[in-house]
């Protein structure tokens, strides 16, 4: 069934879910401000406001001591951190970081080292992902070419025939060890591999909003900017798997609360993630809402005729 709380009159910014005992989602309101509840039941775990990240240099003691606790209260590492000097990607292990200073410069700090990752003359990166279990770096840049970099090592910058356009949401997720790369520019996704090499591509019907992988790559999520519609494919070929409404999987899902505001009637999901076993986690307005597949409309696979 699944869980719903209201947690803020503002936008849920991101949800990320962590595994763990107990496993967690947690919720972020603003850059330095996160609440944790417990994936299963939406039992308050824990909130807090995050110092700012000491500035201007990455490379002294400061840094490192607020870097290293960047860890949710069941002592899982938090995926992604905003901060005053940029977004910091963190492996499962905490001990790759990945920095992405807007508009495009990446680094990556990896055993006391800062290391500037060479991007050319990109002018902006759209969407970082990063492989948080063998460290595999995948930036979209504003010419729709993917860079990719094991850890520190450039393996290229290939052209998956993507257009990023101004007002349109890009994307990247990347799942763990590297197999399966997702990028989309708003109007379609591309899945491709750690070579550069795209396998699938999926041109869409409506705009899409936000995107995440299961850790294993085994699924991908998508929200429909126009109707808040969530779609689910299978990762490994990008056909439709799963589809409902987030007004319905709300409705479906329990109320943690006694007394809650209702979600808006208008306004996009702003955050959306996707964990292993069908664990599925969406936000609309300052509501969270902890749900399954299994609460969604099955779609049947197409199959060659014989």
């Amino acid at each position: 069934m699944g869980w719903r709380l209201y947690l803020s009159n503002q936008a849920v910014q991101r949800l990320d879910i962590l595994p763990g005992q107990p496993p967690l989602l947690a919720a972020w309101i603003a850059r330095e401000r996160v609440y944790y509840f417990d994936q299963e039941t939406g039992a308050q775990a824990g909130e807090r406001t995050l110092p700012d990240a000491p500035a201007p240099a990455r490379a002294d003691d400061a840094w490192h001591t607020f870097a290293a606790g960047l860890v949710a209260p069941n002592k899982a590492y938090l995926p992604r951190v905003r901060t005053a000097l940029g977004d910091l990607h963190i492996s499962s292990d905490g001990r790759l970081r990945l920095v992405h200073v807007p508009p495009a410069e990446l680094f990556l700090e990896l055993e006391g080292k800062d290391i500037r990752l060479d991007t050319g003359d990109v002018a902006r990166l759209g969407a970082v992902g990063l492989d948080r279990q063998m460290g595999l770096v995948a930036a979209l840049d504003d010419t729709g070419r993917l860079h990719l970099f094991q850890q520190h090592i450039p393996l290229g910058a290939f052209d998956l025939g993507l257009s990023l356009a101004d007002g349109l949401p890009a994307a990247v997720a990347v799942a763990q060890g590297g197999g399966a790369i997702f990028a989309s520019d708003g109007q379609q996704i591309v899945l491709a591999d750690s070579s550069g090499t795209v396998s699938r591509r999926l041109e869409a019907y409506y705009t899409i909003g936000r995107v995440a992988c299961t850790p294993d790559g085994r699924l991908l999520a998508t929200t429909d900017l126009d109707t808040n519609v969530i779609r689910v494919y299978h990762g490994s070929d990008l056909t439709p798997a799963y589809q409902r409404h987030a007004v319905d999987l709300l409705a479906a899902a329990h109320q943690v609360q006694l007394i809650a505001d209702e979600p808006p009637a208008l306004g996009a999901l702003s955050a959306l993630a996707l964990g292993m076993k069908g664990a599925l986690a969406f936000a609309l307005g300052g509501v969270i809402c902890a749900s399954d597949i299994a609460e969604m409309t099955a779609l049947p696979r197409a199959r060659k005729l014989l």
